[in-house]
């Protein structure tokens, strides 16, 4: 604390919002930029000037108010539901009485909230009550591990618990928010370099991803994975990409900022699901994360959705439509071939009225769609 007050100067606490209403920003700020969060909360309150009348309006109204944050189709029906919980409990909107609760007990009460874990909690408790809780976002999560503040293996969760008896209780915000400056002087000094892993690079998508990451200037690919090509050098296996000195291994072995996933649909879901809890970002190839309906996905690809709790937070990863949600996620799912061509041919004329959304598409693709390994139906004999 010291050595940061020192670089970063004295920090001064401030309310932002009341409680009820740091809980709705702070849900609108999942997987978005700050200025998005900010517009998005800025326009719900315009539209509808209280928490209550946004707890009685209907979820379309508040999706319409808050569509320029990204993902308000998810986030509205949330905002809607937690707000009447809190009020068919208490009420009111008035949270006050948290700050006079110890403090366990008050991020008790918080997490008993539908859809409120332990982030969303501390933010809660800290930003609105000054109360000595410590939010760990993505942020500081990474700059953590990277100090060696918490270990390799801690997932976000627990590095609260970790985090928070650290420093004095009256300096708990003040470490919030120089772990969040600490943080920007490191990614600039690494000049914003993402430390990068790629599962499965042994696919067709996996050894393109390579060959282009290889050459963006802003990535470091630092572990790859692949099964059947496991202990190989991973310029021996495709010798077009000898610029990257690393073996391919069974599991991501150095630590990443991001994972790309090019494992096939349903067996790509869990290896996400793991990265997410470890507080890595991920980008998911496979179909896992494209759909956000459980039921849609299992009646397309009739399996079982391995990690369900993580389809909601998704981004469909269209930088045309979704590029300022996709700045802000922790997870994209990249979208397919076919959606990708149809959509961007359809987008215009859908959003300007032109034509129905009845649409009909004829598409054809070559075998190599279906990545590397031989099946039967797909071969032209």
């Amino acid at each position: 604390m010291d050595y940061l007050g020192a670089q970063y100067g004295p920090v001064q606490w401030h309310v932002r919002y009341t409680p009820a209403e740091e809980l709705v920003y702070t849900i609108l700020s999942q997987h978005t930029s700050d200025l998005n969060s900010e517009r998005a909360f800025k326009s719900l309150i315009a539209t509808f000037e209280t928490l209550d009348a946004v707890a009685d309006a209907s979820v379309d109204s508040i999706e319409e108010a808050i569509r320029r944050g990204g993902l308000a189709k998810q986030k509205a029906p949330r905002i809607k539901n937690v707000l009447c919980q809190i009020r068919d409990e208490i009420g009111s909107f008035d949270l006050s009485f948290l700050a006079e609760m110890p403090l366990d007990e008050a991020k008790a009460w918080l997490k008993r909230l539908n859809g409120i874990g332990p982030k969303t909690a501390a933010i809660i408790l800290c930003f609105s009550l000054g109360m000595p809780a410590m939010p760990v976002d993505t942020h500081i999560f990474r700059v953590s591990k990277r100090l060696g503040l918490i270990g390799p293996k801690v997932n976000a969760d627990k590095a609260h618990d970790i985090l928070e008896p650290l420093v004095a209780p009256e300096d708990v915000f003040a470490f919030h928010m120089y772990l969040i400056q600490h943080g920007r002087q490191l990614q600039e000094a690494d000049a914003l370099k993402v430390k990068v892993g790629i599962i499965n690079v042994t696919g067709y998508a996996g050894v393109e991803l390579a060959r282009i990451l290889a050459r963006h200037p802003n990535a470091e690919i630092t572990s790859v994975t692949g099964r059947s090509a496991a202990g190989q050098k991973l310029a021996d296996v495709f010798p077009h990409l000898s610029e990257i000195d690393l073996t391919i291994t069974e599991d991501i072995t150095e630590s990443v900022d991001l994972v790309f996933s090019a494992l096939p649909h349903a067996a790509s879901a869990e290896r996400i699901g793991h990265a997410l809890s470890d507080g890595v970002k991920a980008i998911d190839i496979s179909a896992d994360f494209r759909l956000n309906d459980l039921s849609v996905y299992e009646d397309w690809y009739s399996v079982q959705h391995p990690c369900p709790e993580y389809m909601e937070g998704s981004v469909y990863g269209l930088t045309e439509l979704h590029r300022d949600e996709v700045s802000g996620a922790d997870l994209v799912a990249n979208p397919g071939c076919y959606p990708t061509a149809s959509i961007m041919a359809l987008a215009p004329a859908v959003a300007a009225g032109i034509i129905e959304s009845d649409i009909i598409i004829d598409a054809k693709s070559g075998v190599s769609g279906s990545g590397t390994r031989l099946v039967a139906e797909d071969t032209l004999l």
